[in-house]
């Protein structure tokens, strides 16, 4: 991958990411790589010493993508789909009252994330949602690639 990325090609990657992994950006020269946490568990659970020289090229590879400013992690789908301040400006946009009351005091609820996603349900705001989630999560991507100064295209 050379710069400027491809914003369709990184949401494409971004969408098929795990959870528990991460992708990360290279600054200079726009390439990808995806870091799960049983990579990570490498770096500290492994005798290097014990190890081909393969294995630890690999673990060098992730230990400088981990500490290196060249390399940016970019947020994840699941943190999007999980982060009640997106949800909360997705009801406070699409919902009326009094639903949006009940909504938001679901969102807030220690218990109340399932009745929440029947309420939605109930309400006809599944696809909507997904839509909305799908914008606010491009337009994290887009704002990380900006402040780290990385070139995109759409």
């Amino acid at each position: 991958m050379s710069l400027p990325v491809s914003l369709a090609q990184l949401m494409e990657e971004l969408s098929i990411a795990q959870s528990g992994e991460t992708l990360y950006v290279n600054k200079t020269d726009g390439e990808f790589c995806v870091v799960s946490e049983e990579d990570v568990s490498l770096l500290c659970d492994v005798d290097e010493n014990v190890l081909p020289p393969a294995q630890i090229a690999f673990i060098d590879g992730i230990r400088h993508i981990l500490i290196s400013d060249d390399w940016v992690d970019l947020p994840s789908k699941q943190g999007m789909s999980e982060d009640p301040a997106t949800l909360e400006a997705f009801t406070r946009a699409q919902v009326k009252p009094p639903v949006l009351q009940q909504m938001l005091k679901l969102l807030y609820s220690s218990n109340g994330s399932q009745q929440l996603l029947d309420l939605m349900a109930d309400q006809d705001l599944d696809e909507p949602w997904y839509q909305y989630q799908k914008q606010a999560f491009q337009e994290a991507v887009c704002d990380r690639l900006k402040t780290n100064n990385i070139a995109y295209a759409a």
